[in-house]
């Protein structure tokens, strides 16, 4: 990791070549120092929640943006060893086939605006997500408790919901664990 000096600002760290860069960028898996300082002698084990897919650069991305043709990790790790079928073979769990029946797409490109079927099949009867129960805003617990917040949503294609504490996660496992099907998502939190 990178120590702070002098030549960098309160909420910076300097690189090796002098080159100041925030300090949530050190070791998060994506080089932003030009000699790339940024990413060396990073902590080895950096853990991803359950939900999470690790990528070979240490990144950590959402399981469903797996096989996505979208470069999530920065590294093309998430995008390597898919199986790419032609609808003949049938469309994967994780794929959507178009009502032509001529094309497979990523999943995560349904209902995403944009037609990515040949004839916009992808597109059609899309329903945003709407919250229908949200999850309370504020829970009494006892020092050391258990508590449970679910929020449930409804939509075309079925929402995943993920809970996230200012964009990072709530708390790692396994003192938190969430779960989400059928649009209820469930956040379980332990030794509160």
């Amino acid at each position: 990791m990178l120590p702070q000096t002098g030549i960098c600002r309160v909420d910076e760290r300097a690189c090796g070549n002098n080159e100041c860069v925030k300090s949530e960028y050190i070791c998060d898996g994506e080089p932003d120092c030009r000699d790339r300082s940024d990413e060396q002698n990073c902590p080895s084990i950096r853990s991803c929640e359950p939900n999470e897919f690790k990528c070979n650069n240490g990144r950590c991305v959402q399981k469903m943006w797996l096989c996505d043709g979208d470069d999530d990790c920065g590294d093309n790790s998430d995008e390597q060893a898919c199986s790419h079928r032609v609808p003949a073979d049938g469309c994967s769990t994780r794929e959507f086939k178009c009502r032509d029946g001529r094309q497979c797409v990523p999943l995560s490109f349904h209902c995403d605006g944009t037609n990515d079927c040949q004839d916009g099949s992808d597109e059609i009867g899309c329903v945003q997500p709407t919250i229908v129960q949200p999850p309370e805003t504020n829970k009494q617990v006892h020092t050391g408790g258990t508590f449970q917040l679910t929020c449930k949503a409804v939509a075309v294609p079925e929402p995943y919901i993920n809970w996230r504490l200012n964009w990072g996660p709530v708390c790692d496992p396994p003192r938190c664990t969430q779960y989400s099907e059928g649009g209820l998502g469930t956040l379980t939190v332990t030794d509160a």
